[in-house]
């Protein structure tokens, strides 16, 4: 496998921002200073997993320290950390409803290309290698067609909260 080219700026795949690479796609034909078919790695900003491991691991906390979880996500939407993951996923992960929107299966295969690509290069992927293993557990425990939120369930079990029925 060869590494990829950089993005360059004014091309649609470097329209991503920095943060966690997420495996390769194909540049689309015709794009300026792309050949057809190069393989590019487009980039999650810090909505992906470390958003979501943040959200998740708050959740948690809140539910053993007994909080009220609806008004704790209501509390941290309004707060200067908002963000869409927070304001999509959020409820989502309080109902136990990972209606597949992206599946683990498919992060932990994109963890796992990353965490090739940064050992490729000699990058640290340290958050990425624990998203990627708290993908893994997931995937373990029968998790692997539903939404990649479901990790929380990982969080939980971790947490001593008991297992919750998974709507997807």
């Amino acid at each position: 496998m060869r590494a990829p080219r950089p993005l360059q700026a004014g091309s649609r795949c470097a329209d991503y921002s920095p943060g966690f690479l997420t495996g390769a796609r194909t540049a689309p034909s015709g794009q300026e200073g792309e050949e057809p078919g190069q393989d590019v790695h487009p980039a999650e900003g810090p909505e992906g997993p470390c958003g979501r491991l943040a959200l998740a691991e708050g959740l948690v906390l809140g539910t053993k320290a007994g909080m009220q979880t609806d008004n704790l996500l209501k509390v941290l939407q309004d707060g200067a950390c908002s963000s869409k993951t927070m304001i999509d996923k959020g409820p989502k992960m309080l109902q136990g409803d990972f209606t597949p929107e992206g599946h683990v299966k498919t992060s932990l295969k994109d963890g796992r290309l990353a965490l090739e690509q940064g050992a490729r290069l000699g990058a640290p992927m340290l958050i990425t290698s624990l998203w990627t293993q708290l993908q893994q557990t997931a995937y373990n425990q029968g998790l692997a067609d539903v939404d990649s939120s479901a990790f929380i369930e990982v969080l939980r079990g971790m947490a001593g909260l008991g297992q919750r029925e998974i709507k997807s």
